[in-house]
């Protein structure tokens, strides 16, 4: 090859090598930026106040390098706990855990700068925790068959305040537990029992503080109650009892004065009101009571029977003297004794059964059930006794006596007889 040839090669050699040069460093560096743009996973676990697994929360992450706030990646934390994340290779970030619809913010981490693929390796604990709330009667019996409603506000994401609520059940014990309620909320706390709107306790809290217990107490309160007849007169003497309607205790009791009036200490709630006399039911009524002082007019419909008894002995003769007891629902209604006909009258008595005794010093002579209905008049027989000589004998010992009496009668006459035959032979 001559020098000149030679001169050629060696020129178009270089010219290639500058080329190739030019041509690849453009690629390389294409290859590089995308390599330092490439998505980096960030594996992380929300926990709530005692480290148990947060699920459904929303996991968010925030561009923190640059103004503006851009949200990166949003996910949901699983079953589990844990939530991935796709943010941007070399990002500065701040994540933020959200509750409750999105809306409150219970955890945060600040400028976290994304290296690569990485799992945080401490938990990120939210401030999310359980309030307990537990419901008694003065006395500290638990309150059953109640509700509470848990009312919480928080500032939300833009600045606004956000409410949520919940509607809980007591217990047997009087126990309710609201889970996960954020921590950094303000909370409203009511008691309500079946039947009355208002509740019958309230309690406020700034915030929690981890597990906190709050105490609902059903207060006793004050009830007047007017009790009238139909057209609207006061009743002296009434009994009225009141139950809780929510347990079937009997709470109170009390006579009217000659007001109709009586004052009775009841449970928050729906009182169950009954007016009775000589154990007769007048009335009743449901009312609910959720401040001192309340008033209510219980009118009753009086019922007034009259019942006229008459003792007649074995033979049908009436028997005075003798004391009728009557007994209504195991207690004693009334009691009169006999008139000289062998009556006794009783008035004022209202509807339903008696017992209609009869006794003679402590000893029940005869008995019989009744029902009534209606002005009544019964016999009452003495199916073994006899009233002969102002005096009331058993019909068993008057025959025997009476039967002993003849047989001697019977004996003296035989004898009687018998003398005067044997004189007449004599005489003969």
């Amino acid at each position: 090859m001559t020098p000149r040839k030679a001169l050629i090669v060696a020129l178009i050699l270089v010219v290639l090598s500058l080329i190739a040069l030019i041509t690849n460093t453009p690629l390389n560096n294409v290859a590089l930026a995308q390599e330092e743009q490439v998505t980096a996973t960030v594996l992380l676990k929300v926990v709530d106040f005692y480290g148990k697994a947060l699920s459904d929360a929303i996991v968010e992450a925030y561009n923190a390098s640059s103004p503006g706030r851009q949200l990166l990646y949003r996910a949901v934390s699983n079953s589990t706990g844990w939530a991935k994340l796709e943010v941007p290779n070399g990002t500065l970030c701040d994540i933020e855990i959200h509750w409750l619809d999105e809306e409150v913010l219970v955890g945060l981490i600040d400028n976290l700068t994304v290296t690569g693929n990485m799992t945080l390796e401490e938990p990120l604990r939210c401030w999310v925790c359980d309030l307990v709330v537990r419901a008694s009667f003065e006395d500290g019996r638990p309150l059953v068959k109640g509700a509470v409603r848990l009312e919480g506000s928080s500032v939300g994401r833009g600045g606004d305040i956000v409410s949520f609520t919940r509607e809980l059940t007591l217990n047997k014990s009087g126990i309710c537990v609201a889970k996960g309620m954020p921590m950094n909320s303000s909370y409203v706390i009511e008691g309500f029992r079946p039947g009355v709107k208002e509740p019958f306790d309230r309690v406020r809290l700034a915030r929690l503080n981890g597990t906190i217990t709050v105490n609902l107490t059903c207060p006793y309160l004050t009830l007047v109650v007017s009790v009238v007849d139909e057209h609207m007169r006061p009743l002296e003497g009434v009994l009225v009892k009141a139950y809780d309607w929510g347990t079937g205790s009997l709470v109170d009791e009390g006579l009217t004065d000659e007001k109709g009036l009586v004052s009775l200490k009841v449970l928050f709630g729906v009182c169950q009101l009954k007016a009775l006399k000589d154990g007769q039911l007048l009335a009743e009524l449901e009312k609910p009571v959720a401040e001192n002082g309340t008033w209510c007019y219980l009118m009753c419909i009086l019922q007034n029977y009259s019942l006229k008894i008459t003792v007649l002995d074995a033979l049908g003769r009436p028997v005075p003297g003798l004391k009728v007891i009557l007994v209504k629902g195991g207690q004693v209604l009334a009691s009169s004794t006999t008139g000289p006909d062998g009556t006794v009258l009783f008035r004022g008595l209202g509807k339903g059964d008696l017992k209609v005794l009869v006794v003679l010093g402590g000893q029940t002579l005869a008995f019989m059930t009744i029902e009534l209905a209606r002005d009544t008049n019964i016999e009452v027989k003495l199916a073994d006794r006899i009233y002969i000589a102002g005096s009331l004998v058993g019909l068993p010992g008057f025959l025997a006596a009476l039967l002993t009496g003849l047989t001697a009668l019977a004996v003296l006459l035989m004898a009687f007889l018998w003398s005067r035959v044997r004189s007449k032979g004599e005489f003969g």
